[in-house]
């Protein structure tokens, strides 16, 4: 909470000073905070502090507080969020807000490189709800995507922050609400009749810039104990990742082994994920919202020592290509979001015999909010881990977080 606030109170100032400068467009006011996330999007707890700072406000304790609350999606009597307590006497924020819900806005950023570029997802509201939905704690209804530096201007590094995430390519999403989220659960394994209490997370230890790359040493464990073939993966590397255009292409090299050091396995990878398709992102009814994503992957592992991995003993090295495929659809349900899921991914060995994965996921999950920290779940695997090799099916409930 003291972060959120410090972070208010700098943008604030950066902000109030670049709108003074530039003419007054919803662009303008996010020029300050968008100095440090050059070719990103901007963080959403940034991003509503741009927003407040356009009324040149005094950051008194309330309002910090309402800050607060509203980027934890609470409001109590005693500790309002801005919708309850500001929005019916801050004509500034509305209009603000009312002209960012505008069609003059898309749906979709573009991420072009040389100028801000905001988005917002409408829901189906009109804007007087809309601007409140937001205000109460729907942050993630708004996204400012900063244009890269100029070449004669020095890109200034955003600051550094855990990321804590379900898989890697989670790690290259500066959005909340695109991460997926690392997970705890009470397994049912259908192949041995076992149960167990399991985990699968992946921690980001803050992005670096690199030219015009960024790179990200993450730490990664997966553990699934009570099985017919038990997974044990503890994988420490680095991502790196560059995007444009709705592309992203992503390279990563890691050193696998488990939590008893036991298994030694080294590994590398690059994966593209295309722009989406126009009939990736698609509004259902009023407020629900479909969206697919899609890639191609081309990877290579060297077994080391295979240790206790049984699924690992007869293999050597392999080199593979392949790709994956996920559907998701969300709509606001009992006063919190309902998403269902859906991935798919097959890789084949491009030598030899080993090394070929075919791996099936569905989940049913509910969260506060598009943008929260942590969602419940319910889920189904079926198929081969990615790089362990071991084959299950199993039927999860699952406690998600993401930060």
């Amino acid at each position: 909470m003291l972060r959120t606030a410090i972070i208010g109170l700098a943008l604030a100032a950066a902000s109030g000073t670049a709108a003074a400068q530039t003419s007054p467009t919803p662009q303008s006011r996010f020029a300050g905070a968008c100095s440090n996330y050059a070719g990103s999007d901007l963080p959403n707890d940034e991003v509503l502090a741009s927003i407040i700072a356009t009324g040149s406000p005094s950051w008194s304790a309330p309002l910090v507080r309402a800050y607060n609350a509203t980027l934890a999606g609470v409001s109590t009597p005693t500790n309002p969020n801005l919708a309850d307590q500001f929005l019916p006497g801050n004509g500034t924020w509305d209009s603000l807000l009312r002209e960012i819900h505008s069609d003059e806005f898309p749906e979709q950023t573009q991420r072009r490189t040389d100028q801000i570029q905001i988005s917002r997802r409408t829901r189906g509201l009109d804007a007087q709800a809309w601007v409140r939905a937001y205000l109460g704690g729907e942050v993630g209804l708004i996204t400012v995507h900063c244009p890269l530096a100029k070449p004669d201007e020095p890109a200034t590094s955003a600051p550094r922050r855990l990321i804590i995430t379900g898989d890697i390519a989670g790690l290259s999403a500066a959005r909340l609400d695109q991460r997926t989220f690392g997970t705890i659960s009470y397994t049912n394994d259908r192949v041995a009749s076992t149960e167990s209490f399991n985990v699968d997370v992946v921690l980001g230890l803050g992005v670096f810039d690199i030219g015009a790359a960024r790179v990200v040493p993450y730490l990664s464990y997966e553990r699934e104990s009570l099985s017919s073939s038990p997974v044990n993966d503890l994988t420490l590397g680095a991502t790196g990742f560059w995007q444009r255009d709705f592309h992203e292409v992503r390279w990563n090299a890691a050193y696998e082994t488990d939590d008893e050091f036991d298994s030694s396995m080294w590994m590398a990878d690059v994966e593209w994920e295309p722009a989406p398709i126009r009939a990736c992102t698609q509004r259902i009814g009023r407020a629900g919202m479909f969206q697919c994503e899609y890639g191609l992957r081309l990877d290579y592992s060297y077994v080391e020592d295979p240790g206790s991995k049984a699924s690992l003993a007869n293999v050597e090295n392999y080199l593979r290509a392949g790709g994956w495929l996920g559907l998701s659809y969300g709509q606001p349900l009992w006063r919190g979001w309902f998403e269902a899921r859906l991935r798919y991914a097959l890789m084949e060995p491009l030598t030899g015999e080993e090394g070929d994965v075919a791996r099936g996921e569905v989940n049913l999950t509910l969260s506060p909010r598009e943008t929260s920290n942590y969602e419940f779940g319910i889920g189904y695997v079926n198929g081969e881990d990615l790089t362990s090799l071991v084959r299950s099916e199993t039927i999860k409930v699952f406690l998600g977080i993401r930060y």
